[in-house]
C-alpha cells in the first residue's frame, strides 16, 4: 500500500485535502505517545508499513474534528496546521465514498459531541479480546460500557458519526462501532482510492 501513497510534505487545502476528508495520522518517533503506540499495536496489522493511530475529520481549510487522549481534552475542533501538518507525523487524506450533501449533517453530528471525554476503555478491551483470542467472535458485540464512560476514542468517534450513512460498507457492517480502530477505517471499503 505504501507504493501507492504520495507523501506530500505541505498539503494544500483544495488540492490535497478538502472539507469532509478523513485524515489518517501515523505518529512516529517523538510524536507518538504511549496511547498512539498502544492503538497501533492492538488495532492494526503489525507488518504494515503505515499503521495509522489517529484520525481527524476535515471541517474547513484549517480545522478538523478529533477525539484525542493524552494531550487533548476529548472531542474538540482543532487547527490542522498547528496540530498535524507542522509536526513530523505522516498524514494521509482520504475521501469517503458518496460524500455529497450529507457532509454538513455528519459534521453537525460530530460537533454535537464536542466536549465528550476520550476513553481508554475500548483500547484496553481490544487488548483483552486479542489476548483471549476472542476478537473475531465478539466483533459485533459492543465494548461493555462502564459507568460514566463515553467509550469514545478517535476511530470509534468516526464510526459513531458515519455509521448511519455508511452501514453497507466495511468496517461499519463488520463490527460494532465501539470496536472500530484507525486501522479498520484505513482499510475499509468506505473510502475512495487515493486521489492525491
Amino acid at each position: 500500500m505504501i507504493a501507492e501513497l504520495n507523501i506530500i510534505k505541505n498539503p494544500v487545502y483544495g488540492t490535497h485535502y478538502r472539507k469532509g476528508d478523513v485524515g489518517f495520522i501515523h505518529r512516529t518517533g517523538e510524536g507518538a505517545d504511549w496511547i498512539c503506540k498502544l492503538i497501533a499495536l492492538l488495532g492494526s496489522d503489525p507488518f504494515a508499513l503505515v499503521r495509522p493511530n489517529h484520525t481527524i475529520l476535515i471541517t474547513g481549510e484549517n480545522t478538523a474534528l478529533e477525539t484525542a487522549g493524552l494531550h487533548g481534552s476529548g472531542t474538540q475542533e482543532v487547527e490542522i496546521k498547528k496540530n498535524f501538518i507542522a509536526s513530523k507525523d505522516l498524514i494521509f487524506f482520504r475521501r469517503p465514498k458518496e460524500l455529497t450533501e450529507n457532509m454538513d449533517e455528519i459534521i453537525k453530528k460530530g460537533r454535537a459531541l464536542i466536549g465528550t471525554k476520550f476513553d481508554m476503555w475500548p483500547i484496553w478491551w481490544a487488548g483483552l479480546e486479542k489476548l483471549l483470542l476472542l476478537e473475531n467472535r465478539l466483533k459485533y458485540k459492543p465494548v461493555p460500557r462502564l459507568r460514566g464512560r463515553s467509550n469514545l476514542m478517535c476511530s470509534n468517534y468516526f464510526a459513531l458519526i458515519f455509521q448511519e450513512q455508511y452501514q453497507k460498507y466495511s468496517p461499519f457492517k463488520d463490527r460494532h462501532w465501539t470496536k472500530v480502530s484507525p486501522w479498520h477505517l484505513w482499510t475499509g471499503d468506505w473510502l475512495e482510492p487515493f486521489a492525491y
